[in-house]
């Protein structure tokens, strides 16, 4: 569900609280699983289609070289966002979402191999495989990696981590680079927001946002309130419910 190509809607932009037909990852699954029930012999690329035709009115033409086409043409207003981000996978951090054959991939097993974004770095950006991976590493060892410290002496904490904050939604994809109370540097904070797509509670405040969502705000000023040593009964304690 986290490929825009076969839908619209994406993980990273789930709203569990929208109310239009297949809007989110819960309502396009239990549409799956009724299709399934009604004919277990029904292919599941078959009700993958019929889902996005209940979308978009129409299939998607999936051709790998308009791909190619896509991203090797200069720039445009539509393209810009999509082609930058690629060539940043290129030349920064990877970050490849394959579908390998001997994975728990939902769908599509082997039809996306880590293979297929070399090709697009090369054939778009003129970058290969090589250069890719040692960008990738030149990165992790600029940023320190999962420990957050640059260089070689790993035996420093630098004070800048103590106020560092990793909030993640367990339902986002980016959550798998982030740093997390299962990985990773231990001398950063953490939230985990149970159900919770990508900086969903960056979004605008409504009433029909979950609990989890909530607290997570309120965990958030409680951290930045604590850095800047501001009172939490202050007049600046916003109501998150509200504000």
């Amino acid at each position: 569900v986290g490929n825009p190509i076969m839908f619209p809607i994406e993980v990273q932009s789930n709203d569990p609280s929208c109310d239009e037909p297949l809007c989110n990852i819960q309502k396009i699954c239990d549409s799956i699983v009724d299709e399934h029930k009604s004919d277990p012999h029904k292919p599941s690329m078959e009700i993958l289609a019929n889902i996005q035709k209940k979308q978009a009115g129409r299939c998607k033409e999936v051709n790998f070289q308009s791909l190619i086409n896509y991203f090797s043409a200069p720039s445009t207003s539509k393209s810009a966002n999509n082609r930058s981000w690629y060539y940043q996978t290129c030349t920064e951090f990877g970050f490849y979402q394959t579908c390998e054959d001997n994975s728990n991939c939902p769908y599509a097993r082997g039809h996306h191999n880590v293979d297929m974004d070399f090709e697009i770095c090369e054939k778009s950006f003129n970058i290969d495989a090589k250069k890719v991976k040692a960008s990738i590493e030149s990165t992790l060892a600029y940023y320190g990696g999962w420990d957050l410290i640059p260089g070689d002496d790993k035996s420093t904490v630098l004070e800048g981590q103590k106020r560092l904050l990793f909030v993640n939604g367990n339902a986002d994809p980016w959550s798998e680079l982030s740093v997390n109370e299962k990985r990773g540097s231990s001398h950063v904070q953490t939230i985990n927001v149970p159900g919770a797509s990508h900086h969903f509670w960056t979004h605008p405040v409504k009433e029909s946002d979950d609990n989890h969502v909530v607290e997570a705000r309120k965990a958030i000023y409680r951290h930045v309130y604590d850095w800047l040593g501001i009172n939490e009964d202050s007049p600046r304690h916003y109501d998150l419910k509200t504000e």
